[in-house]
């Protein structure tokens, strides 16, 4: 350890000992890895044989992680060098830039941690065998005799002593900060060359990591040698203290060089999600490529993404004059999400079939978000691949490269959280709409990425929340079995014993799966409903009758529609049918979103008269037969919708059910006395 005058110097690093460094720094990108799982062993081991070896403390590590062969070799190379060139006297400077050569082709946070986990393998190896030295086991002791030392067999577990263990642990922590640092400076490439400038500290902190190891490991030589009646000498002594100070200084130093990084950052973020702001709401292009790039190649050198079919990157100007659909999902949500990609994949499929014009076109792009919390690894990066390959659109090449304004942007304008979103851009592209992913489920066929489909899905999907969120998670569950869902009301007993007879009989014979649900009167109390439910209703498992909660939350639910900018015409249709003392009856199904709704006697006979028209309308789904069927029949005469005053605040625009015009507004007074 010590120099050939016996003297030991402070540490520095010189010109010409940082070039030597460097020059042995010839890293390729395919030997990056996860630090992690190697650092959390090695803080293992040492815990255990720093404390007495009995630690029962669970393992906090990741012992499942497959660590590549080459790293495994990387180690066990390492582990042969500490032990070969680690006994007697040694010049750890030398040793210390063999191993950086030696690893070469590593970066620069690996190196650090190769070598300190070779060393761990090493010292747990030893103090094992320590441990079982004292046993009566003949094999036993022919293992420890081989292994150890060839002076009497010692009685104690080996163990390195204070000041070395002290150094051990500050190696330890310095390699980490070294692998944190490489992480941040790997998810900020805006400001590589900033980085770039400050590499020589980054290799100074590496150097004295393996310089530091490289000591540790001929004091365990050493110690296993001698086994526990050695003493440090002087020169052993003042180096380790020596390589504790100048590991916390150049530890500091990354510190501040982090912090100084980071106010940059935060300085830099606002800029650009400024910038991305006005892009994306005031300015107007002439095509889509200038937003295509700062949404998914923000200040990065080559605007590609990746074409997940081909399997091949190619230049953002696919996308050009295309109607661009950003699937974004956070990454580690996708592994419980197979099928998701499955129904989006035969709908994009599906989809593309009946194109007829170029207007039609569009792509998906998937942008993957990785939690800031998690450090990119091996492991997401294989992930990555072997998710984005069993896509049939595109991806962006990098997400740890996903610039933070356009996460920002992501989660504050386009609300994106923790379910997967669809946002889609027009072909200037502009913002259109956004949708859940499960948004692609109930939308037909031939039309699931056109922006009309979407707005009627978007209107649907919040009459189906109102309905979930009022009536309970029954609603889901019928529409995902999927049943025929009749919701009726009014208080009228006879009507509603003939709307049940009708609506069972259409159900026998179009062999349709259907619910009833019974939702009563917004002026009926609790009692009354109650007593409107006739046993035959009670004991039909085909009628859901509400109980006292869910029928105050219905109807309190529709209540807020009105007063609210809530376009739910569906619903408030079904409210100005309460209004207008009437019975009334609507129909809705999962294939598609419309609703078929009338009047009580309306819908009664239009339901009993089925067997009459269901071959008029063989191409269509029964909700949309009925529909049509309810506006052909046009007994509405002058049609009316009607709001009460006194709670519901009357809707800007309503569409007539019949024809889908929009309704003139009138002023009407009604006498609430029955004459």
């Amino acid at each position: 350890m010590a120099s050939g005058s016996g003297v030991v110097k402070m540490i520095e690093v010189d010109g010409a000992l940082m070039q030597r460094i460097l020059g042995t720094h010839k890293p390729l990108d395919g030997t990056k890895f996860d630090p992690k799982p190697l650092l959390d062993a090695v803080e293992d081991i040492i815990l255990r044989a720093t404390v007495d070896g009995s630690d029962s403390r669970a393992f906090q590590g990741d012992l499942s992680y497959k660590m590549d062969h080459l790293i495994y070799e990387a180690i066990k190379k390492v582990s042969c060098e500490l032990s070969c060139k680690c006994s007697g006297a040694v010049n750890s400077r030398e040793v210390a830039i063999g191993l950086l050569h030696l690893l070469g082709s590593y970066s620069w946070e690996a190196k650090a941690v190769i070598t300190l986990a070779a060393f761990a393998a090493n010292y747990g190896s030893y103090f094992l065998v320590s441990q079982l030295s004292g046993s009566n086991d003949p094999f036993v002791k022919s293992v420890a005799f081989l292994q150890l030392s060839p002076n009497p067999l010692p009685q104690t577990q080996l163990k390195l002593k204070p000041d070395a263990l002290k150094v051990i642990k500050a190696i330890f922590h310095l390699t980490k900060y070294i692998a944190q640092v490489v992480t941040f400076q790997s998810q900020y490439t805006m400001l590589t060359s900033i980085f770039t400038a400050h590499e020589d500290d980054l290799a100074k902190a590496v150097y004295l990591s393996i310089k530091s190891t490289v000591a540790c490991a001929s004091l365990l030589m050493n110690t296993d040698a001698l086994t526990n009646e050695y003493r440090l000498t002087t020169n052993e002594a003042q180096e380790l203290s020596y390589l504790s100070i100048e590991m916390e200084n150049i530890r500091r130093k990354l510190e501040i060089q982090m912090e100084n990084w980071k106010i940059r950052i935060d300085g830099i973020i606002p800029e650009d999600y400024d910038r991305l702001y006005r892009m994306l709401n005031y300015i107007t292009y002439s095509d889509n490529t200038e937003i295509l790039r700062a949404l998914l190649c923000w200040n990065e050198s080559s605007a590609t993404i990746y074409d997940c079919s081909r399997k091949i990157q190619v230049d953002i100007n696919v996308l050009k004059g295309k109607r661009v659909w950003v699937y974004i999902s956070k990454l580690e949500h996708m592994i419980f999400s197979k099928s998701e990609i499955s129904i989006l994949s035969e709908k994009y499929n599906e989809s593309r079939k009946y194109w007829s014009r170029s207007t039609d076109e569009f792509e998906i792009v998937w942008v993957p978000i990785v939690d800031a919390s998690i450090l990119w690894n091996v492991e997401l990066q294989k992930y990555l691949e072997q998710t984005r390959d069993s896509m049939l659109w595109y991806s962006i090449t990098n997400p740890s490269k996903l610039s933070k304004a356009v996460i920002k942007y992501m989660k504050e304008v386009w609300k994106f959280q923790d379910k997967s979103l669809l946002v889609v851009l027009d072909r200037q592209g502009k913002f259109v709409e956004s949708f859940g992913v499960d948004s692609i489920r109930i939308i037909p066929t031939k039309e699931p990425f056109q922006s009309s489909s979407l707005k009627v899905y978007g209107l649907w999907k919040g009459t189906i929340e109102l309905l979930e969120n009022s009536i309970g998670p029954e609603i889901l569950e019928w529409i995902n079995a999927p049943k025929y869902i009749f919701l009726f009301g009014g208080e009228d007993t006879n009507w509603i014993e003939r709307f049940i007879v009708a609506t069972q009989q259409v159900g026998w014979a179009g062999k349709l799966d259907i619910v009833m649900v019974y939702v009563g009167k917004r002026s009926m109390n609790w009692t009354t409903y109650e007593r409107k439910i006739s046993k035959q209703m009670r004991s039909d498992k085909k009628i859901f009758v509400l109980n006292e909660g869910k029928y105050n939350s219905f109807w309190a639910t529709l209540q807020n529609i009105s007063g609210t900018k809530m376009e739910m015409e569906e619903m408030e249709t079904l409210v100005s049918f309460d209004a207008g003392g009437e019975e009334w009856g609507a129909v809705f199904h999962v294939s598609f979103p419309p609703m078929a709704k009338a009047k009580g006697e309306v819908i009664v006979d239009v339901l009993n008269n089925y067997a009459q028209w269901a071959g008029q309308y063989k191409e269509d789904s029964f909700v949309i037969a009925l529909d049509k069927k309810i506006k052909e029949v046009n007994i509405y005469g002058n049609y009316r919708l009607k709001f009460s005053s006194t709670t519901w605040s009357s809707p800007k625009k309503v569409q007539c059910p019949v024809c889908d015009k929009t309704m003139e507004a009138v002023i009407s007074y009604h006498c609430p006395s029955n004459h």
